[in-house]
This record gives structure tokens, sequence and C-alpha cells, in this order.
């Protein structure tokens, strides 16, 4: 198993430990380097340099700790597991914090499968529970959204879509399959893989879902807890 301590104050950061959970002992450590997820038998997360400065996306061997790759240095890194097969990487470009980026990196090796254009590389993705990662972005009334396989990162659909004369929603939550939405004409459901319309019954919005409960706001701001079905 991995423990990651977290950062406590501005001056401090994380360390990570590998623990043998038979033998009841540490297998190895890494200062300032906070792990965020494990695939296979490599632990993925955020290393930061010795003065603070400047962060980047690493991965280790889960069992021995030896490094296995390692990213460029960003500003204000933040990677994070995107589903069982894909991290997703979101930071700064280090020589100009203007530029935004936003990667889906191979766990295993580091490689990029998949970069969002600089403009929208501060979308919320969300895993979908079974394949599919569901990205969406909103500044104003401008709503897009974009939905991956979460193996390989290749495009699913997107919307707005003009040939089909399609808007694209502002997306509230995403789960088993489905991605929650509204739009001024009410809510709306669509299918995570293939981006169909599906139905919106009980006819709301929910804006966290689990296996068991949806939870949505009316307009009176009041909370209505849903039983999941399906």
């Amino acid at each position: 198993m991995t423990v990651s301590t977290g950062a406590s104050s501005l001056f401090s950061a994380a360390t990570t430990y590998g623990i043998d959970l038979t033998a009841r002992r540490v297998l190895w450590a890494k200062d300032r380097f906070e792990a965020t997820a494990v695939t296979g038998n490599i632990l993925a997360g955020e290393l930061e340099t010795s003065d603070g400065t400047y962060e980047s996306a690493r991965g280790y061997n889960l069992l021995t700790g030896t490094e296995r790759w390692r990213g460029e240095d960003r500003l204000n890194l933040d990677v994070k597991p995107a589903g069982p097969h894909l991290l997703l990487v979101q930071a700064q470009n280090k020589d100009d914090y203007r530029v935004h980026i936003q990667q889906f990196l191979d766990p295993a090796t580091g490689t990029v499968k998949h970069e969002a254009p600089e403009d929208i590389a501060d979308s919320r993705c969300d895993h979908d529970g079974q394949n599919t990662v569901v990205c969406s972005w909103n500044q104003g009334n401008l709503y897009k959204v974009w939905a991956f396989n979460d193996h390989t990162a290749s495009l699913l659909w997107q919307l707005p879509d003009q040939t089909a004369n399609r808007i694209a929603p502002w997306v509230t939550a995403v789960w088993n399959g489905r991605v929650y939405g509204k739009t001024d004409n009410g809510p709306l459901a669509l299918d995570s893989r293939t981006g169909a319309d599906l139905p919106t019954r009980p006819g709301v919005t929910p804006f966290l879902v689990n296996g068991y409960t949806g939870l949505a706001l009316s307009s009176e701001d009041e909370l209505t807890a849903y039983r999941a079905a399906g």
C-alpha cells in the first residue's frame, strides 16, 4: 500500500511512503511527492522541486519506488485519475502562467494521449463509472461538452454540434453511463458513450449521483433526494 501525507503549510510538501502490509515495514519513501493514482504496479502523482517553484507529474514503481517516467515542469499542477486507465493533468506553463494545459496521460508510461486546446484546458472531467470520461466547460452562457474513451483518450462525441443542430448543456453530474445537465428548456440526460438523448424522468437535474441516490435542487433551492434507478 502507499500513504501520502499532505502539505501542512505553505512551506512543507507531501511525503509518500510505500508500505509492505504483510511484513509491516516501509519499503521506500519519496519526499515532496504526493501520490494521487495507482494503476497496476505504477504509482502516479505530483513531485515538487526542492525550492517549491515547479511541479511535475511522475510515475514510480509501486513496489520499489523507482522512477518509471516524468513529465515536464509545471505551475499549479493537479494530477488525478480519469477512470482506471488514464491520468488527467491540469497545470499552467512554467514559462507563461497564462497558458493552461490539460492532458490525458497513460499512467504506465506518461505518454500524452490527448491534449485539450489551450482555451478550454480548465474544463471539468468526470469518469462515468463505465468506460467514458466526460469533460465540460462553461464561460458565461457558453457551454461545451466532450466525451473520451477511457482507454485510448480518443474523442467519442462533442457538443455543440452545429451539423446536427444540437446545443451543449450545462453538465451537473456524470454517473453510470449518463450525463446529467440542463438547458434553457429544462433537464437533459445523455448517453455518455454516444451522446444520444435519454429519458429525463423524473424531470430533475441532479448535481450529485451515486448508485443509490441522486440529489437535486428545486427552483426554490430545496434539496431533494431521488432513488437512483439503473
